[in-house]
């Protein structure tokens, strides 16, 4: 995470803000479509990161966390230098996956998108789906019950 851009705002619920960069942006200043897939990407890496399960995390349980499904639907747009707050939240815990729901809202309150990310749990070394181990579940199940949501 680049502490000059971004930081975790808060743990509960975890929320990271992040400066929109200029380079994010078109001609006009808008950002990029794209840019808010990676920004939703970097949120909930790093959500998992501060689990124990980031991509540079998981090797003790020899669990990994690929994307199995992807989406996301746009509100508004948002501007270079722009402060985003991204909000990533559990909607259900699953057998072999999880889906969680990140909400994307300007610093005012104006929302910007919804997106939905779920990874399946596999084995790292031999690429095979395997059940939540038991303390990513108890993690994950504590940030299930918060119900407050940015936008």
């Amino acid at each position: 995470m680049n502490d000059a851009q971004e930081f975790v705002r808060s743990a509960l619920p975890f929320i990271v803000r992040r400066r929109v960069r200029w380079s994010d942006c078109d001609p006009a200043g808008v950002a990029y479509a794209g840019r808010y897939v990676d920004y939703m990407l970097d949120a909930v890496m790093e959500f998992f990161r501060r689990t124990g399960y980031g991509p540079e995390g998981t090797a003790a349980d020899n669990v990994g966390l690929p994307c199995k499904h992807l989406g996301m639907t746009f509100f508004s747009p948002v501007r270079g230098g722009a402060e985003i707050d991204l909000a990533v939240y559990v909607a259900l815990i699953k057998h072999h996956t999880v889906d969680l729901v990140v909400q994307c809202a300007q610093a005012n309150g104006t929302p910007v998108f919804t997106g939905d990310f779920s990874p399946i749990c596999i084995r790292l070394d031999a690429r095979e789906k395997v059940a939540i181990p038991a303390g990513l579940h108890t993690i994950l199940s504590s940030h299930s019950s918060t119900q407050e949501r940015i936008a």
